[in-house]
């Protein structure tokens, strides 16, 4: 039997590895030939892409395509205790050229409303269209969610539109679970009804960067209703690193500041911050919608609830952002 060599089971496992360092060293050679024929600018910017790539690689691109629809993400609000959640997009038909998508959506979130850890899952169902040689694409969905702890229900239902640098998306939710007493002393909840708004824009010459606003509104019972606003940024900085950060008010608190960090597989079609060029020489570039056919619907998956206190009368709402 040959002697094995130690460590050698460590060198066998890595061929991803190998694989990148070899295509390294490819691109690097490539380089230094364009520069031995002139084109040192060229060969210079080659070199430094190659690089980068090396040394932040993606990871995910060669995962499952299931895996690859799939993301995780942690988030922190002002006054809050982290929460988290897990979301996957999947194809249940998609047409030859992928003009009619019905998909699922499902998700599961942790977070903290009224300061206690509750569990909330979210099962949707949707289907976009492509449009206009697949410049502009629309779609419908609903949804079911549920918060497990105190039982709140809802089904919710939406619309959106994307084309070149836009997405816009409406949402509406209709609480079906009903009061819950006594989930403490003197004390109900309620899942409210009630609908949001956002539209979302690359920032000029960023590709990696979007703005997005929103506003939302909550019918509350025996007090006023709740409406708000948000306004953030979302960048992607690597191809499995996502940043969402901004602010939300509405008119029963003051400004809160929140983060999001999302991780997810790296894509291909991801323009991202942490490159060489990472400002674009135009403003904006058509997008390809058919890239997007099995990207995540944007709505609130936390349910909103209002909880009242019976012998002082006082209203306390939590929801998401």
């Amino acid at each position: 039997m040959p002697a094995k060599i130690a460590g050698s089971d460590a060198l066998d496992a890595s061929p991803a590895l190998e694989r990148k360092a070899k295509t390294l060293g490819n691109r690097l050679m490539s380089a230094a030939a364009g520069a031995a024929a002139g084109g040192e600018r060229a060969a210079v910017n080659q070199a430094a892409d190659a690089t980068i790539d090396f040394l932040l690689p993606g990871v995910g691109s060669e995962a499952p395509g299931w895996l690859q629809r799939t993301e995780f993400e942690w988030s922190l609000r002002e006054d809050n205790k982290p929460d988290w959640s897990i979301l996957t997009v999947q194809p249940l038909y998609q047409s030859l050229m992928q003009t009619d998508t019905v998909f699922t959506q499902i998700s599961a979130l942790r977070n903290h409303p009224f300061g206690e850890a509750r569990t909330t899952t979210n099962l949707g169902i949707g289907y976009r269209r492509l449009l206009f040689n697949d410049t502009i694409m629309v779609g419908a969905n609903s949804f079911f969610d549920h918060e497990w702890q105190r039982d709140h229900s809802r089904i919710g239902l939406g619309a959106e539109a994307r084309w070149n640098n836009f997405d816009f998306y409406a949402n509406y939710y209709n609480a079906i679970s009903g009061t819950k007493f006594e989930v403490h002393p003197n004390t109900t909840e309620k899942a409210l009804d009630g609908y949001d708004g956002e539209i979302a824009s690359q920032i000029p010459y960023l590709p990696s960067a979007r703005v997005r606003a929103k506003f939302y509104h909550y019918d509350v019972t025996s007090a006023s209703d709740l409406d708000g606003w948000s306004a953030g940024i979302e960048v992607d900085l690597h191809q499995n690193l996502q940043l969402e950060f901004g602010i939300d008010d509405d008119d029963s608190s003051s400004e809160k500041w929140f983060l999001r960090v999302r991780f997810l597989p790296a894509s291909p079609y991801r323009p991202v911050l942490l490159r060489r060029n990472p400002i674009d020489s135009v403003a904006f570039r058509p997008r390809n919608m058919r890239e997007q056919t099995l990207s995540k619907v944007r709505r609130e998956n936390e349910i909103t609830v209002q909880r009242t206190i019976t012998v002082r009368g006082s209203v306390t709402i939590s929801r998401g952002t």
